[in-house]
């Protein structure tokens, strides 16, 4: 299933924060974060890696964009070679800019990327695009159509 978001001041974490929480979250997740500067990185093993852009509004760090690439792609520049995270850095633009905690909650739903179904037509993968669903748990092809099991539209 996709992920889910709700805000919480947990999620709003201050500047001079990003790097104690970061080591926290490190220490009790498989999932690993790695600041720079403004950049962070987080990867889910073997799913995909994430190259997170930082801004700060008073002194809050949010996300302004974040990239999807394959867990073994090299360079973090540019768009990904692969169509999965191409379509997965686009929902992700479409989120707008998030505080760093919450995007970290939403990117974390993504470790089940390749193994959970659509919650529209019942398939990992879309026989439409070949791709696994990127859109709240959907297929893009899917998001708005009507459920196969229900025949009420989603």
């Amino acid at each position: 299933m996709g992920p889910t978001t709700t805000e919480d001041d947990t999620d709003k974490i201050e500047h001079g924060m990003v790097g104690a929480w970061a080591r926290a979250y490190n220490r009790s997740h498989a999932s690993k974060i790695r600041l720079r500067g403004h950049e962070a990185r987080l990867t889910i093993p073997d799913v995909v890696s994430f190259h997170l852009t930082l801004s700060f509004d008073r002194l809050v760090v949010l996300v302004s964009r974040a990239y999807a690439y394959g867990p073994r792609e090299v360079s973090p520049h540019g768009q990904s070679r692969f169509r999965v995270y191409q379509a997965l850095t686009e929902h992700l633009a479409s989120l707008g800019q998030l505080p760093f905690g919450e995007m970290v909650r939403v990117l974390e739903g993504y470790a089940t990327l390749f193994s959970d179904a659509c919650s529209v037509c019942g398939n990992v993968v879309s026989l439409a695009d070949q791709l696994p669903a990127v859109r709240g748990g959907r297929h893009v092809g899917c998001v708005g159509s009507i459920s196969m099991t229900s025949g009420t539209n989603v």
